[in-house]
Parts: structure tokens; sequence; C-alpha cells
């Protein structure tokens, strides 16, 4: 069990230095790459984008996916499968974005159900592949939770990873 499920987290490969996390290029959390950039950055982590999907991406998708998914969620897959696979970094970001702020006029604001369920599918994903569930951070984000409710569930899902406490999680987010 790993910091997706909110198990143990293993702790960094060299603790002399900073804590290396990927942020895949794909769905929301690319979108919303310059809140995570800075919340990690924030709390000291090295962040490091995915590198770019290729056609290989697209196949090492495919290849992970354990059903029939749309073409993002399929790219998604391979975004993180390679990030996993190729990549020396600690973690790899996938955070289940529920809800962004209510908007005036809007009467929902939720994100598709495939990215609200893909660190969960990913996670299953990547356990059969044998390729190290245990290095995906997954941290709940529904910004329609008052800001305190935020903060709880960041530092539940962030702050062993990045040895931050509760205080710096709220202030980092603040200033996201």
């Amino acid at each position: 069990v790993g910091a997706a499920s909110g198990g143990p987290v293993l702790r960094p490969r060299h603790a002399a230095r900073a804590v290396r996390v990927v942020l895949p290029r794909a769905l929301t959390f690319f979108s919303h790459l310059p809140l995570w950039r800075r919340l990690l950055s924030e709390l000291g982590a090295k962040v490091e984008l995915a590198a770019e999907s290729s056609r290989g991406t697209r196949e090492r998708g495919a290849a992970l996916v354990g059903a029939e998914f749309c073409f993002p969620v399929k790219l998604a897959h391979g975004q993180v499968g390679e990030a996993l696979a190729e990549s020396d970094a600690d973690f790899v970001l996938v955070p289940r974005m529920v809800a962004q702020p209510p908007a005036a006029g809007q009467s929902d604001t939720y994100f598709c159900p495939y990215v609200q369920g893909f660190p969960s599918v990913i996670e299953s994903a990547v356990g059969h592949a044998g390729d190290g569930p245990q290095r995906l951070l997954s941290p709940t984000l529904d910004q329609r939770e008052p800001m305190e409710r935020q903060v709880e569930e960041l530092h539940r899902s962030l702050g062993a990873a990045l040895g931050v406490t509760r205080a710096q999680v709220g202030e980092a987010y603040r200033a996201a």
C-alpha cells in the first residue's frame, strides 16, 4: 500500500536532497500545473514535468489500461507509466481532482468522473504491471470545500512523503 491509498509512504531515495516529484502532462493535472508546481515547490520538492507524449507513451498507456477509456485517459496512463519506469524521481503526482470552486451561473463545477477516479485506476494498473504504486502521490482536491478541509487533505496525502507539517502545507497552498 502506498501514498496513493493513504498507506505507508516510502521515504525519498536520497534523503540529503529535495524530494523529486514528476507532474504528468495529462488531464487536469497538467491544466492545473501552476497550482501543483507552486504548491510542491513551496513545500521544498523539486518539481519535474513528465516527458512530452510520443507514440511510445500512447502504446504504454494502451498496454496499462484494463478497460476501454477515452484517449486522454489512455494517454495519462502512458504518462504515469513512463514517469515511473524512466524517471528516478521519488514520486509521481496523480491528484484526485473532484471539483473547482463554484462559479456564478454554473450549477456544477465537477471534473469528469474519469479524472476523479484516475488515481485509483492507475494505482491498480501500475500495481499489476509491477511499476511501484507506492511512488504515486494522490491528494484529493475538492475546491468547493472550506480551505481548512482542503489543507487537511493535502497534508494527509503529502505531509509524510515530503516531510512537511500541516502548517507548512497550509501556507504553501495559500501561496499557490
